[in-house]
């Protein structure tokens, strides 16, 4: 989902159809749904770390798709 947002954001900076905006934000939506599901059931430090890096790029991704609004 996260790969989907950024491909999603690419395609709109680059052509500026407002949905692939829209898109790349319901693919980060999707993700952040995700994330928590995961978050939920963490029992290892391996899994929390690699969930924190999800989040942290979930978190910049909607970022970057609100500054392109």
């Amino acid at each position: 989902e996260l790969d989907g947002a950024k491909k999603y954001l690419a395609m709109y900076e680059d052509t500026g159809d407002v949905a692939f905006r829209d898109m790349a934000s319901d693919e980060n939506r999707h993700a952040g749904i995700l994330i928590k599901k995961m978050s939920a059931n963490i029992t290892d430090a391996d899994t929390k770390t690699k969930v924190s890096m999800y989040e942290d790029e979930h978190t910049e991704i909607a970022r970057s798709i609100d500054r392109a609004k």
